[in-house]
């Protein structure tokens, strides 16, 4: 009897400790929650040096990444991001929905954004760098006024490109080049775009999907497919205030990018004197001589671009304030920017504008992304 005695005691304090355990681990696994919310987390490979987080509500929440701190950082919202002496860093969202978009340093990420509901969903996938394709580059232009319109010295104003008017743009990013084959092939095979609608060039019956030609532009794409792109990569398409900021520059009012020497077939891929420099798109790039001052390369030719603004011809003359304009709030066509392939020295100029219907494709419609700062 007191051996069986000795044996429910021993039973009895077996359980108690299991039960004092469980106690401990469910504790713990309360208080490390974030206040009033449900929490997981994410973890992204170090290869990046920042992440910027936008909640749904619009509020930008910043957060610098060091890859020896072994601390929390707190960024306002309950969201925090904790980084270890390996270099790996952990955010740790509250409840609500993120599209977590990696700063473009010097490196290509796929994917371009991750989407993370929290809860009950958390994307399990990773950035992964260098492995979307060519290189992504993205070009900072700082605050500030520029002149907009038609230059005083320019013989090919058109009336709606007048009047000259001073512009304040603020800060943003845009793509130093125009998107590529590769690029575009990077969200159509990731389900956030649709194919271009012909896979042809103008001289070329293989173009989209040949190896050969993925770095050169994109084209057969409309404004919906445009801006579905650019919103798949994290970014948006430029106003064509900003377009033309970064084809101006804000030291003067020169007609080219390059300044106000005539078109030649060393500065762009158009046509000059009645003859077509290579009668289609060539690889992105290809003309640094005729770079504008920011170093954004194709603003004249190579293929046309499409700007998030609907089309007004008097535009110009019908505002009274000009701070970061984003054109008309109604209209059937969108703006379109930067002469082609094809195109004479009228429509390579920084001041020129024409009117698309957004549905159009051509061989000569291609895309530049801008992004937010």
């Amino acid at each position: 009897m007191l051996f069986e005695n000795k044996r429910l005691s021993w039973v009895s304090l077996l359980a108690l400790g299991m039960f004092i355990m469980a106690f401990i681990l469910i504790f713990q696994a309360i208080t490390s929650q974030p206040a009033n919310a449900l929490a997981n987390s994410q973890t992204f490979l170090p290869q990046v040096s920042r992440i910027t987080v936008y909640p749904v509500s619009g509020q930008v929440l910043d957060s610098e990444y060091s890859p020896v701190q072994d601390v929390v950082i707190s960024t306002g919202s309950g969201v925090t991001v904790s980084t270890d002496v390996n270099g790996a860093y952990t955010f740790h969202l509250v409840a609500g929905s993120y599209t977590l978009t990696p700063a473009r340093l010097e490196s290509a990420f796929k994917p371009m954004t991750l989407t993370v509901t929290i809860p009950p969903e958390v994307s399990g996938r990773d950035f992964c760098m260098d492995c979307a394709g060519p290189i992504i580059d993205m070009v900072n232009i700082p605050a500030g006024e520029f002149q907009m319109g038609c230059s005083p010295g320019d013989t090919n104003c058109v009336e709606n490109e007048t009047p000259l008017h001073t512009v304040y743009v603020s800060a943003f990013d845009i793509d130093k080049y125009e998107v590529t084959n590769a690029r575009y092939a990077a969200c159509v095979n990731e389900g956030g775009c649709t194919p271009p609608q012909l896979t042809s060039s103008y001289t070329r019956p293989s173009y989209y999907g040949n190896p050969a030609y993925d770095n050169y532009p994109v084209i057969y794409i409309d404004w919906n497919q445009a801006k579905a792109f650019c919103e798949w990569e994290g970014k948006r398409l430029p106003t064509e205030a900003e377009w033309e900021k970064v084809a101006r520059g804000s030291e003067d009012t020169r007609i080219y990018p390059w300044g106000d020497e005539q078109p030649s077939c060393s500065l762009a891929n158009m046509r000059v004197d009645g003859i077509e420099c290579t009668r289609d798109t060539t690889e992105v790039g290809s003309y640094p001589g005729g770079a504008s001052p920011y170093g954004v390369l194709d603003m004249a030719g190579n293929v046309e671009e499409w700007i998030s603004d609907y089309y007004k011809w008097n535009y110009y003359s019908s505002q009274s304030s000009w701070v970061d304009p984003t054109g008309p709030t109604t209209g059937e066509s969108r703006v379109m920017r930067s002469g082609a392939f094809f195109r004479d020295l009228r429509w390579v100029r920084t001041a020129h504008r024409s009117a698309i219907l957004p549905t159009n494709i051509c061989s000569c419609y291609g895309v530049r992304c801008a992004r937010s700062r």
